[in-house]
């Protein structure tokens, strides 16, 4: 993108902070639009805008007989243009002669922003002192004051005029109701802070959909966050072209496209709809001015040095223009089939000449039209009253539309105030609502399969959807104005207290749809995030759908998962693709061209709309990225997300280096290979004594069993019942020693059947029985018996297949070298795992004796 043509610059004004804007032309006049530009040189100058290097009128704007710099200016068709100075001055000037036609106002410090209102009525104005003065034009008075921060870089109106917003020089974005002076947001470090002597200016843009949404800057270098409007939520962030901060952004006309410069030196335009990057620029310097034409596909912009460029066709011919009207859009297609029919005249979609600027000239290319406009946007923004309907509040289509995500089993609220969030062959889950709060009730039809009754649910979350498992029940709540969309689960039975849970997911994220399986939950949001949860609340893997999700199902280990995959078709059917996951290997979707790898983070290089890098002229290289190898684990308590990401982190490692241990076919390989598995086994288990350490302290007993079940080397199990013993939670130590037990149990059953095949001899029997293969971790009933078919979720692998038969991973390299090698059977003591009739005895013996735990207290009799 970036290798496009380059822009044609000219001179306009000296190096520093210039602007520039396009002039319409009045309404039922004959003149034409003029580009308008201004510059540290005290210069303002009527351009025309076929011809920007041509300068139609110059002004000098002098103090003292020195020219004043020009920060800013702003422009309405049929009103005065309005500058900006470095005097203090906010002074008018007619077009075309230029004239001076007085001072809208003035302050004690420089001007740095201005902006007209929609109608051309009222004037914002601010700088470095502290407020913004609305200032009506026709009488050139200020009517209102908004009580804002010093240094004022930036302001936009609402295409409404109900609000303005503003970015000030520490980073803070404001919204103002202009009605009433009302702040509506105050948010600090939501844009990147601006140096005094900084031409950046951390321009924000609204939407000219009736503002739907608003465009900023964001924090991280880059972004672009676009925030929906009256709930001032972050709605969706585009990123990945700039280098550095965002200094300028630019809606078209129409709102299909957004146009950013960045202090990087790069122009991008970017699809709203499909939030990807069409096109991409390289400038001779930072861009201070932005502009788009407001009836031809050309975007002007001025940078820092002075240079002034008119980027002639930005969008591409097949996607409509930037100035195509949207609504004019839904009744061509109405009109395809009788234009196809005519033999007379020129139809529009052949591209007549009365076609909208920009629009595709064949059917084929309208096809791609109706793609472009099938917007994924979450559906907070569909049908904003006040401005034009349809998908993502972006395009007015009297197309059909997408659907929204669907809870199977659930209805709609009755008349009686009662409704199924879940109804499937297990029971339901019914939600009655009252005066303050609702009541959630859980009910089986098998009621000798479940005894005990289920607790009734007090919900203050207002929940919208609900999913019952086998285990438990899963519920989820879209945001509102008192809480984030919240993910609550509650097991119907549990043998450690705090065993339910509930999380916040980020702001912007909504929770779409879940379901609830024998061993986790799934919660797909409209983030297309597809978060999997074990049944103790930590998140094991994280998802990306390839589309909006439509639908979640589960069943044991199984998970259905449906999503948009296009737009639904003329005649009303839905595109809908789907995947069924036995809860498996995960397959990344991330797509980068990969340099190098580590096992903390990747090394590579980022491309966008290219399976590989452009090789750049002269000695330039791309760019090579550290991506962290960390996933956006969702954790209960923050804390312990490090710890849970790691562990996903280490069990992806372990599962690739375990595979291509027993591919190795080498001697010196495979031992190698084997020396990896066993040192990453150990760091593994490193991770989760600390996670159970952290969990023991928060007294969550059941998912330190789940850790338990993830550990691999029986020291790290002795290390756990220590802990459960240190920390007195007798429960849960006694399931450990059991698991201990069975462990010791299976590894002597597995020496056993090795001696059997003939492993005790020859080249086998000098080889060591330290590293152990995995052995999933036991499932216990209601009376905490250890069941080896059982076994606990693991953050590292996915499937729930039944385990074969525990077999011992040998190998070379002499067993003095490894501290957890066992010892010949000579050496061996009692309770050796070699010596299988004397296992469980020693095991319970060593479980028992107060002696074993060095954190039990003695009496004094032994003190003695």
């Amino acid at each position: 993108m970036a290798g496009g043509k380059p822009l044609a610059f000219s001179d306009a004004h000296a190096a520093g902070l210039c602007s520039l804007a396009y002039l319409p032309a009045e309404a039922g006049s004959s003149g034409s639009v003029a580009l308008v530009t201004a510059g540290p040189d005290g210069k303002l100058c009527f351009r025309s805008a076929d011809a920007p290097s041509e300068v139609q009128k110059e002004m000098l704007v002098a103090n003292g007989g020195a020219p004043t710099p020009l920060h800013c200016l702003a422009v309405a068709a049929g009103k005065p243009v309005v500058t900006g100075d470095d005097a203090n001055f906010v002074k008018c000037y007619t077009h075309p002669d230029g004239e001076m036609d007085g001072v809208a106002t003035r302050f004690t410090l420089p001007v740095r922003a201005l902006a007209y209102s929609p109608s051309g009525a009222s004037l914002a104005a601010g700088g470095d002192d502290e407020g913004i003065k609305l200032v009506d034009m026709a009488s050139a008075r200020v009517f209102r004051q908004l009580k804002s921060q010093a240094y004022t870089r930036s302001i936009a109106y609402d295409p409404e005029g109900a609000y303005i917003a503003s970015v000030n020089g520490d980073g803070t974005l404001n919204v103002w109701e202009i009605e009433g002076g009302k702040q509506q947001l105050c948010r600090r470090k939501a844009c990147p802070k601006v140096d005094l002597d900084s031409t950046a200016r951390c321009q924000p843009a609204w939407h000219p959909d009736g503002g739907s949404l608003l465009a900023a800057p964001g924090t991280e270098k880059g972004d672009i966050v676009l925030y929906e409007r009256m709930s001032w939520e972050a709605a969706f962030s585009l990123a990945g072209q700039h280098s550095d901060d965002v200094s300028l952004l630019a809606f078209s006309p129409n709102g299909l496209y957004l146009a950013s410069a960045g202090m990087d030196q790069a122009l991008c335009l970017w699809d709203v709809n499909e939030r990807t990057c069409l096109e991409k620029r390289l400038l001779p310097g930072s861009a201070t001015g932005l502009a788009w034409h407001p009836s031809k596909n050309e975007l002007a912009v001025i940078t820092e040095d002075g240079q002034l460029a008119v980027w002639q066709e930005p969008v591409p011919a097949k996607l409509p223009g930037p100035t195509a009207d949207v609504d004019a859009l839904a009744g061509i297609k109405q009109k395809g089939a009788a234009a196809a029919g005519a033999g007379d005249g020129v139809s529009v979609l052949e591209g007549g000449a009365d076609a909208p600027t920009g629009m595709a000239a064949t059917e084929d290319e309208y096809d791609q039209e109706d793609s472009f406009l099938a917007d994924s946007a979450p559906k907070a923004y569909r049908g904003t009253k006040g401005r034009r309907g349809g998908y993502g509040a972006f395009s007015s289509f009297d197309l059909p539309q997408p659907q929204d995500a669907i809870q199977p089993g659930a209805t709609e609220m009755g008349d009686n105030g009662r409704r199924y969030l879940a109804y499937n062959s297990l029971g339901a889950i019914t939600l009655r609502q009252e005066e303050d709060y609702n009541v959630v009730e859980v009910t089986f039809h098998d009621t000798a399969r479940m005894r005990k009754r289920v607790p009734l649910l007090s919900d203050f979350f207002g929940f919208t959807c609900g999913a019952l498992g086998e285990k438990g029940a899963l519920y989820a709540s879209r945001s509102n104005a008192d809480s984030a969309s919240t993910v609550v689960y509650r097991p119907y039975e549990s043998w450690a207290p705090n065993s339910d849970w509930s999380l916040a997911l980020p702001k912007g994220e909504e929770a779409e749809c879940a379901a609830a399986g024998s061993s986790f939950c799934a919660v797909a949001t409209s983030w297309r995030h597809l978060r999997l949860f074990s049944q103790a609340g930590t998140q094991t893997h994280l998802l990306t759908l390839p589309g909006a999700p439509v639908a979640l199902a589960a069943r044991r280990h199984q998970l259905a998962a449906v999503w948009h995959g296009g737009p639904p078709t003329a005649s009303g059917d839905q595109c809908l693709h789907y995947a069924l996951y036995d809860v498996a290997e995960r397959k990344a979707t991330e797509q980068y061209w990969i340099v190098g790898l580590s096992a903390r983070e990747l090394q590579a290089i980022v491309c966008a709309n290219s399976p590989e890098p452009a090789v750049p002229s002269g000695n330039q290289r791309p760019v090579v990225t550290a991506v962290p190898l960390r996933p956006p684990v969702v954790a209960q308590d923050a804390a312990l997300a490090p710890f849970e990401a790691d562990l996903i982190r280490h069990g992806a490692l372990l599962s690739h280096v375990t595979a291509a241990a027993a591919d190795a076919k080498d001697g010196d390989d495979a031992s190698e290979l084997e020396g990896a598995v066993h040192q990453a086994q150990l760091e593994a288990d490193r991770i989760t004594l600390r996670l159970i350490q952290k969990l023991l302290a928060a007294d969550r007993q059941a998912r330190a069993l789940e850790a338990v079940g993830t550990l691999h080397n029986m020291p790290a199990l002795e290390g756990a019942l220590k802990l459960a013993n240190h920390h007195r939670a007798t429960a849960l130590a006694e399931r450990i020693s059991a698991f201990i037990e069975q462990r010791l149990a299976m590894e002597a059953a597995a020496a056993e059947l090795e001696q059997e095949d003939g492993y005790g001899d020859g080249e086998a029997a000098g080889r060591q029985h330290g590293a152990v293969t995995p052995v999933p971790g036991p499932a216990f009933d209601d009376e905490h018996a250890a069941s080896p078919a059982g076994g606990a979720a693991t953050a590292g692998n996915m499937s729930r297949a039944p385990s074969p038969a525990p077999r011992a991973v040998v190998g070379g390299g002499g067993g003095g070298t490894n501290p957890f090698a066992r010892k010949p059977a000579a050496e061996a003591p009692e309770n050796s795992p070699g010596n299988a009739s004397t296992v469980a005895a020693a095991a319970a013996a060593k479980r028992k004796a107060p002696s074993s735990n060095p954190f039990a207290r003695k009496s004094k009799a032994a003190k003695a």
